[in-house]
């Protein structure tokens, strides 16, 4: 897929981070940081993920969420895998918390943002009725709205 090449390209070099979170604040950002810092972007797994309620990627910093973006963007690729909510509901969300203060798009440089734009792209063109059927028609137009600027 075109895509996902545009995405490794952007992505691939990002080398992985000590640590993706602020793990000394807490016993929830250590056990996130633990969960991130024992997987690699390809042994990473849906599971691993969590779920809106319990993400580690949401306690991550915009370095350590870059090393892992190729591997999120082919969760969100996927289908709903048993009872785990379909990734890119989830990935969304990143894309989008803040609005202009986006931590993702604020740290990722030009190409990565580039990159970023190209997925939403496709994401709209390719998963339309999965985004009908999760109701987040307006969380990836939000998404454009804020990715354009790339």
């Amino acid at each position: 897929m075109r895509v996902i090449a545009l995405v490794d390209n952007a992505f691939g070099s990002t080398p992985k981070p000590m640590h993706f979170t602020n793990y000394k604040h807490c016993d929830e950002c250590k056990e996130h940081d633990d969960t991130l810092t024992s997987q690699t972007r390809v042994s990473i797994s849906r599971e691993h993920l969590g779920s809106m309620g319990w993400d580690p990627i949401t306690f991550a910093d915009a370095e350590g969420i870059a090393y892992y973006f190729p591997a999120l963007v082919r969760f969100a690729l996927r289908p709903a895998i048993g009872e785990r909510e379909w990734y890119a509901v989830q990935l969304l969300w990143h894309l989008t918390y803040d609005a202009d203060a986006n931590k993702l798009f604020r740290g990722f440089d030009a190409c990565q943002r580039q990159a970023v734009y190209d997925f939403l792209a496709h994401l709209a063109a390719s998963r339309e009725r999965e985004l009908d059927d999760h109701l987040v028609k307006d969380q990836i137009e939000s998404a454009f709205k804020l990715w354009k600027q790339a």
